[in-house]
């Protein structure tokens, strides 16, 4: 299994429609993969809803999202026709603009990411930390009662959940810098019976050999944004190519999206097996 791939796709040889009707989960292996309807892949109510402190919730968020994602639709629908017929979308500067920052926040807004990131898993840790280091600068204990109202197991998920939800409103602006300073590769499988799958983690990250920073100019991250049709920020700012994927280009970016995910669809079952179970 990879978590990442070394070589680049492009530098190395030669809303979303995905239509996804068949699922997998890593955490369920013994369910296999199982049919569902396209609506229900990766549901989780409320996902990035801040918690006020009465235990009501907070839509901001996922209300800017829903904003970003009704600005992007009819981008990608531009995108996916054009690429099915091999032309090259004209895309404005500010539909270009738009398209960043829905990838940006592709990226980020999925449960996996922050399953990656150790301060995450770790959050009960980090608020000691923090309250031995507050304790430390004061010079005496933190009452009982102020230290439960930050330690208890819902005050602990209240905390995590607001901290998720801020460091997602405003995308970085050295990440934003970046994908700005690259164009957009749209491509397609050369083979029809060839398709992309769905992940938890919805994006491959390619050409790591030098380090995984998307700054890195090798490093190409793919997103599937239908079942033929993947994107990755690269070229010159403002530049759009399409281009054709041979059937192990479209296969690394599978694996690459399968490797760092705990859940995926598609509209195949035996794209699925392969990836669950490779030869």
């Amino acid at each position: 299994m990879i978590d990442e791939v070394e070589e680049p796709l492009l530098q190395g040889p030669v809303g979303l429609s995905l239509n996804v009707d068949r699922f997998y989960s890593k955490e369920r292996p013994d369910r296999g993969i199982v049919a569902t309807k396209p609506g229900n892949v990766f549901v989780e109510g409320h996902l990035y809803s801040s918690v006020e402190v009465d235990g009501s919730k907070n839509p901001a968020l996922e209300l800017h999202y829903s904003k970003v994602e009704s600005l992007t639709d009819p981008i990608i629908e531009k995108m996916v026709l054009s690429a099915r017929s091999r032309r090259v979308p004209s895309l404005s500067p500010t539909e270009l603009e738009i398209w960043n920052h829905f990838f940006f926040y592709q990226q980020k807004r999925v449960p996996d990411f922050f399953g990656e990131i150790e301060d995450i898993k770790n959050f009960p840790a980090r608020i000691e930390e923090v309250l031995a280091s507050l304790e430390s600068e004061i010079g005496r204990p933190i009452p009982a009662h102020l230290r439960q109202q930050v330690t208890d197991e819902d005050a602990v998920e209240r905390i995590k959940k607001d901290a998720i939800v801020g460091s997602l409103f405003d995308p970085a602006t050295m990440v934003m810098e970046v994908l700005q300073a690259r164009g957009l590769v749209i491509a397609v499988p050369r083979r029809e019976a060839k398709s992309f799958v769905l992940g938890s983690n919805p994006m491959a990250r390619m050409g790591t050999r030098n380090g995984s920073s998307l700054g890195n100019p090798e490093v190409e991250l793919w997103l599937p944004i239908a079942r033929d049709v993947a994107i990755t920020p690269y070229g010159r700012p403002g530049e759009v190519q399409i281009i054709v994927l041979e059937d192990f280009q479209v296969r690394k970016v599978n694996q690459g999206i399968f490797s760092r995910s705990t859940m995926l669809a598609s509209g195949s079952r035996d794209l699925i097996e392969s990836l669950r179970a490779p030869r």
